[in-house]
């Protein structure tokens, strides 16, 4: 029979195997749940080495900090690689948040410009943001910024076929200075719908150093899907272009939740102008 304390370390083990298979199942990477595996099975050894007769000196001996630590490290872990269910609206002429986050600007689009000054004072052109020409001239972009603690896992904010996925590399710079949403490395997903295109940026900060996508060309997704991961904080934005009817119902420093919060609404049957 095993002693008490080396159940301490055996049951977090079959705790953290079937999350460790959900996230597999995912495509989240592996090197996470071996950290969060790991630090509980250091968190329990260390309180059983503390309470139970019989456990060896050096549990013991372990310092109270480390377990603070530990079990930081295990919050910070499930909080970030949480992929809860949410509840997508069943209506037609809508676009969905497609990130957890903050609305940190609501701007408008201008002869195909990028809606600030940020190569020498100047606008540039906003193919050099997602390398579309073609995409649109007008319209709306949305900035959501995620912080540590926000769900990562983002959704598609209509239902469509992804025409495209291109990956920009770049730099990994804090987004706090606006030169850097051109200069990041990002990946710039086109999800073209029955009445409106929309296309979602998914931009690196200086911790994140993995985008991950779901989809592949051509795949056809629904309104809410899961779409892709961005690690450890960052900032998704959304570009939609103007179509008839197109409102957009969310102001600078409102929270939105992927896949639930809507952010704009069209007419539908109508094409893009």
């Amino acid at each position: 029979m095993l002693p008490y304390y080396m159940l301490s370390v055996v049951l977090p083990m079959f705790i953290m195997l079937p999350l460790s298979i959900k996230w597999q199942i995912r495509r989240v990477h592996s090197v996470p749940w071996l950290l969060s595996m790991g630090a509980v099975s250091g968190c329990s050894t260390w309180i059983t080495g503390v309470l139970l007769p019989g456990s060896p000196g050096v549990l013991r001996a372990l310092p109270g900090p480390v377990l603070v630590v530990l079990l930081t490290v295990i919050v910070l872990l499930v909080c970030f690689f949480r992929d809860p269910e949410r509840t997508v609206p069943e209506e037609e002429g809508i676009v969905v948040s497609p990130a957890d986050g903050k609305v940190v600007y609501v701007k408008s689009i201008e002869d195909g410009e990028f809606p600030f000054p940020v190569k020498k004072g100047r606008v540039i052109n906003l193919d050099e943001f997602i390398i579309e020409n073609s995409f649109m001239k007008r319209g709306v972009l949305i900035g959501i910024a995620m912080n540590f603690l926000n769900v990562h896992v983002n959704r598609s904010p209509l239902s469509g076929t992804i025409r495209t996925i291109h990956r920009i590399p770049g730099e990994f710079r804090s987004l706090k200075h606006l030169s850097s949403l051109l200069e990041n490395e990002r990946v710039c997903t086109l999800i073209e719908g029955k009445d409106i295109s929309i296309c979602v940026v998914q931009i690196a900060s200086r911790l994140v150093r993995r985008i991950t996508s779901y989809f592949g060309k051509n795949d056809i997704c629904c309104l809410g899907d899961r779409i892709g991961m961005i690690r450890f904080g960052s900032q998704v934005d959304v570009l939609i272009p103007e179509v008839e009817g197109l409102q957009i119902l969310v102001a600078k420093g409102e929270s939105l939740k992927a896949g639930e919060s809507v952010v704009a609404r069209y007419s539908i049957h109508h094409g893009t102008m």
